[in-house]
């Protein structure tokens, strides 16, 4: 318990107060113990929490861990360092928010498949931290990110908008690549509202004129800030 308080003490602060432009993806490449030995990475606050923590060389758990981290703070070092104390002392001292920023970004962090989820995360947060987005829609984001496809989701940043709404006028039933962004919530999916009307020749057909009951999709507005937010990161 106290090891994951200073983690998320020195992560917070990593991002509230840190220079982050000696961080690269390059860095988080070529992460191995050797690297940690010779001090390399220990400057950064929160390696040398894990690596004071675990005393010894570190995992390779806390390795893909790190990955993801610092591949998340590449990803959000443009952003001033002024923007981004001001929106983390913003929902650290929000009594609406029980989990500080620091420990939240650890726990969604730690629940992304690979690096290339985290730096989708960093993007997002990017968002959040230009005020583009708030603190509620980031974690709705976040959470779709780390249970989605990596594909998926990168199939439907690809994809022109228009091609994901069905009016109620189509008939056209989700395909196959709509199934996953449905399930996650980038997609929304249900059938018109069924009516039945009497036919004006009732009196003589007996017939009923039924409209509606066609299948509809669209894109929810998590999946909006997703797609005007997110861009396609270069592998």
């Amino acid at each position: 318990m106290e090891g994951l308080k200073e983690i998320n003490k020195s992560l917070s602060e990593a991002i509230r107060n840190s220079d982050l432009q000696g961080i690269s993806v390059e860095i988080a490449e070529t992460l191995v113990d050797s690297m940690l030995d010779d001090g390399i990475l220990k400057n950064l606050p929160f390696v040398g929490s894990i690596v004071a923590i675990g005393k010894t060389a570190i995992s390779i758990k806390d390795q893909i861990f790190l990955k993801k981290i610092i591949f998340f703070l590449s990803g959000i070092r443009h952003v001033s360092i002024a923007k981004r104390r001001k929106m983390i002392d913003f929902v650290n001292d929000s009594k609406e928010q029980k989990t500080k920023v620091g420990e939240k970004l650890i726990y969604i962090l730690d629940k992304c498949d690979d690096y290339i989820s985290a730096k989708y995360i960093a993007q997002f947060f990017c968002a959040f931290l230009d005020e583009k987005i708030n603190y509620y829609e980031f974690l709705k984001g976040s959470r779709i990110i780390q249970n989605i496809f990596i594909e998926d989701l990168e199939y439907f940043l690809e994809k022109d908008a228009s091609q994901f709404q069905r009016h109620a006028s189509s008939a056209e039933a989700p395909d196959e690549d709509e199934f996953p962004l449905i399930n996650v919530g980038i997609l929304g999916f249900g059938y018109n509202t069924i009516s039945v009307e009497d036919h004006r020749d009732y009196e003589i057909s007996g017939d009923y004129l039924v409209k509606g009951g066609e299948a509809v999709i669209w894109i929810t507005s998590i999946g909006n800030k997703l797609k005007k937010t997110l861009k396609k990161e270069k592998i």
